[in-house]
């Protein structure tokens, strides 16, 4: 099972460059400071949690020994980011394999749900914070990125979409969605060009000497019940299960909708992506399909891999001509139904699929009580 957790992992590609709508940042932060009473309170918030990581360190013990430990853990994060150098352990990480559906012989069956260092992962959040502060200050973030960020979620980037949706329905015109699926894309993100763009806007200094060694060198292992497999290398990718891992990920592909051309609307939530335009069965639809060909383009030079088979498209408002889009080529599924971020929406608005789905839900409960 692990090797099939490794093969989503690319090898080391030095070859991919920053593209030129990728703009430099004079701004830098190098490092950030931090005192004990800034730990306490960090440890004082971690949850009461026994669970196993590599370090073999649970969050109940930093937690309840917060005081006591709070200034030698100061030193520890301290001295770490002025050297650079991270625990090797902090590299590790266990992953359990979760099924999800389907014949349980399958290992493609399996979500893999990695743990990291629980200390590793306090100094992350510690710099996370640091960075996420660094970056709204200089109104890095895209718009209409949507995933893990503060006073962002699924259910704003819903209602932003839904709000522009039912005004282009009650203008009595048509609109047209593409739904893109890029391929394990935390698991592919190329360290390298991620490096890049990490330093473009700003993150320098001891802060980039730290990411460097945090990102490359990684290795993991398989835990089933109480047996682990051998280790594997890492060769790509943000680190799974951690801290930083998502908040690096919305940098990378922070600069994918300023490639596109006005007109085409774009919602990102992590690497979930969606298209759509508004038009009348007109030619409006051609700014969509200049966009797909733009995000095959971006995709191919940020190396990451598009999954056309998990591609739909959903199509919007009264005698819409259902116009066939294409990715590499290939034609993009017609769907009546999508599941969007957890809801069901239906060509219609109607919402009559979720609600069918909600309501089984609740009385499979009521039965079973």
């Amino acid at each position: 099972m692990g090797i099939t957790f490794q093969k989503a992992f690319n090898k080391k590609n030095s070859e991919l460059v920053i593209g030129s709508n990728f703009s430099k940042s004079d701004d830098k932060i190098e490092d950030i400071q931090f005192n004990i009473l800034d730990i306490f309170k960090l440890l004082r918030k971690l949850p009461n949690k026994n669970s196993t990581s590599p370090d073999s360190v649970p969050y109940i013990l930093l937690k309840k020994c917060a005081f006591p430990l709070s200034h030698i853990i100061t030193e520890l994060f301290r001295l770490i980011l002025d050297e650079g150098e991270i625990p090797e352990i902090w590299k590790h990480s266990i992953v359990i394999p979760i099924f999800k559906k389907g014949d349980k012989t399958i290992t493609d069956n399996y979500r893999p749900i990695a743990l990291t260092c629980t200390l590793c992962r306090t100094f992350e959040r510690l710099l996370a914070n640091k960075l996420i502060e660094f970056l709204r200050n200089k109104d890095f973030f895209s718009i209409e990125q949507f995933g893990f960020l503060k006073q962002r979620s699924t259910v704003t980037q819903l209602l932003t979409m839904l709000n522009q949706i039912y005004s282009c329905v009650d203008r009595g015109n048509k609109v047209d969605i593409v739904y893109i699926d890029f391929k394990k894309a935390f698991d592919t993100v190329p360290i390298e060009l991620l490096i890049q763009k990490v330093r473009y806007i700003g993150i320098d200094g001891k802060i980039l000497k730290f990411l460097i060694n945090f990102l490359n060198n990684r290795k993991f292992k398989v835990r089933i019940e109480q047996d682990f497999s051998e280790e594997y290398p890492i060769h790509s990718g943000v680190p799974q299960g951690s801290v930083l891992g998502p908040l690096l990920f919305v940098i990378f592909i922070n600069d994918l909708p300023e490639h596109l051309p006005k007109g085409v609307n774009i919602k990102i939530y992590a690497d979930d992506i969606k298209l759509y335009v508004e038009h009348n069965n007109d030619n409006n639809r051609n700014k969509l399909k200049e966009s797909l060909l733009i995000i095959e383009k971006w995709a191919k030079n940020n190396g990451l891999r598009i999954s056309i088979d998990k591609c739909v498209c959903l199509y919007i408002g009264k005698n819409n001509d259902k116009q066939q889009y294409f990715i590499d080529g290939l034609p993009i599924k017609k769907e009546n139904c999508v599941r969007d971020l957890g809801i069901l929406i239906d060509t219609d608005l109607s919402f009559s699929a979720h609600i069918t789905k909600i309501t089984k839900q609740a009385y499979s409960m009521i039965v079973c009580d």
